[in-house]
């Protein structure tokens, strides 16, 4: 055999391996599960070649049990009660929590074939954009609702947050709402915090109170660990 015989099987094989390669990324892009899980965890710095290790030469029915089982492992142990902004080690969890329960909602409801758009949560689609850990009700109010605890914590892009500053939370809803219909994107839980989607009692829809949180906390709970466990969710 000689070098152009050689140079032609290097090629031949380098062409298999991109077409190869391409049919793996198509197959997580078409499957929604996988695009969203994969997402996440490339989202929070889980490597290709890790992910690689999941998927590759494993059975489809074990694949989406050991990507969960990665998502899973990246919050490590946590209570909800427990986690405080102000505690820069529960911040990063909190990121990730919060995160992880729009990619849950999101997956939960697949029949609508809505795909979380990491493009945009990665500053990747031309306009750079920082996400904020973002106090439902402001963090300076002098009342009690105004805590670093998860509860009253969601994600916004940093434009939205400073923009709104310490307004109440019925002015933040009406901000939230007219961006959307602006076009822009607002992550489908905070969304559905100024909603109220996750409080029980509508009585009040100008404050974030305690029992507001409380919802929201068993909420992202219930859905995060039946997501996890590769299950249904509600909410």
């Amino acid at each position: 055999m000689n070098g152009t015989d050689d140079k032609e099987k290097i090629v031949e094989k380098l062409w298999e391996d991109i077409e190869s390669l391409y049919a793996e990324f198509k197959e997580w892009y078409d499957d929604l599960d996988k695009y969203h899980i994969i997402g996440y965890l490339i989202s929070v710095g889980v490597s290709i070649s890790k992910i690689f290790s999941l998927t590759r030469n494993k059975r489809k029915s074990d694949v989406k049990r050991l990507l969960l089982e990665e998502a899973k492992s990246t919050l490590g142990k946590y209570d909800l009660v427990n986690l405080f902004y102000d505690n820069s080690n529960d911040r990063i969890k909190i990121r990730r929590i919060l995160l992880l329960f729009n990619i849950a909602t999101l997956v939960i409801k697949s029949e609508k074939q809505y795909r979380f758009p990491f493009d945009i949560y990665k500053g990747e689609s031309g306009e750079r954009i920082k996400w904020d850990i973002e106090h439902i009700h402001a963090s300076g109010d002098e009342t009690d609702e105004g805590d670093d605890n998860i509860g009253n914590l969601t994600l916004l892009d940093s434009k939205t947050n400073r923009s709104y500053k310490d307004s109440s939370f019925d002015i933040k809803r009406k901000i939230i709402i007219d961006r959307e219909a602006k076009g822009l994107f607002v992550p489908l839980c905070t969304k559905n915090v100024f909603l109220k989607v996750y409080s029980d009692d509508l009585s009040n829809m100008s404050q974030w109170i305690d029992q507001d949180k409380e919802d929201y906390k068993k909420a992202i709970n219930i859905n995060l660990e039946m997501f996890l466990k590769g299950g249904q969710a509600n909410g």
